[in-house]
């Protein structure tokens, strides 16, 4: 089974850009993100740090549009992906986050759900040939890392699983349906060293077939994985910039003092 899970034909996708501009979002008069641009290239890893309620993962939430679903939210500004303008009117939201894949900080498998049937439930809703689906649920499972741990067991309960595993099934559902953009919030903070290791692994295998945004505390991950940082404080952007410099000549002293730890 293991190969006949890469000769199965999977959709082609293309690693789009990203490219916010002027994007202010708030939460009734809560402001999180107070006129920011920046932008991803295609088929990126692009690390967003700051301390925590600087508007990461409010970041994230605009790019799926998953921020509108919040009662009292509002955006303006514009976000587009691969060129398109993700909030005008004829994008269907729904379709929009099939292509716009989200992993959240905590573990969010569906619990009525095997292992793996969560996994196949994007696969199938999207239409893939059912004598396919097999096949593309292993090969998710073993991109995270994963497959090893529960092939004996794929159709026991998903809340059976550790948190950790857990985590990575959500990972493998996500990349089961082949999106063009992957956002991460946090996706390793429930993990142990090894789990860690590989996601940050995976997204080293994802440069150039997708692009990613990964919100982390964990300074040296988006050293070691990410090609662009952006540097988030109180809402605002402070600096973008290659990861390599970002972390040895940041331009901004604010930074700087971020990244050496002297506040956040």
């Amino acid at each position: 089974m293991g190969d006949l899970a890469h000769a199965v034909s999977q959709p082609v996708v293309v690693a789009p850009s990203i490219v916010v501009r002027d994007l202010t979002a708030a939460y009734g008069r809560a402001v999180a993100l107070r006129g920011i641009s920046f932008t991803c290239a295609p088929g990126s890893v692009t690390a967003i740090i700051g301390p925590s309620g600087c508007g990461k993962s409010t970041l994230l939430r605009c790019m799926n549009r998953l921020h509108e679903s919040t009662a009292g939210a509002t955006m303006d500004g514009q976000l587009h992906i691969g060129g398109e303008d993700i909030h005008d009117d004829h994008i269907n939201p729904i379709a929009l986050r099939r292509r716009v894949g989200m992993m959240f900080q905590r573990p969010t498998p569906f619990p009525t759900l095997s292992i793996f049937d969560n996994v196949a439930a994007g696969v199938r809703a999207a239409g893939r040939p059912s004598d396919t689906v097999q096949s593309i649920v292993e090969r998710a499972l073993q991109r995270a890392g994963l497959w090893a741990e529960v092939r004996d067991q794929l159709h026991g309960s998903a809340l059976a699983l550790s948190g950790g595993q857990q985590q990575r099934l959500c990972m493998a559902r996500a990349l089961a349906v082949e999106p063009s953009v992957l956002l991460l919030d946090e996706p390793t903070t429930s993990l142990d060293p090894v789990g860690t290791q590989r996601i940050e692994e995976l997204l080293y295998e994802l440069r150039g077939s997708m692009t990613v945004v990964l919100v982390t505390h964990n300074m040296q991950q988006a050293a070691r994985v990410a090609d662009s940082t952006v540097f988030l404080l109180n809402g605002a952007l402070v600096e973008q910039a290659p990861s390599r410099l970002l972390f040895t000549t940041p331009s901004d002293p604010r930074t700087e003092a971020y990244v050496t730890g002297r506040f956040g």
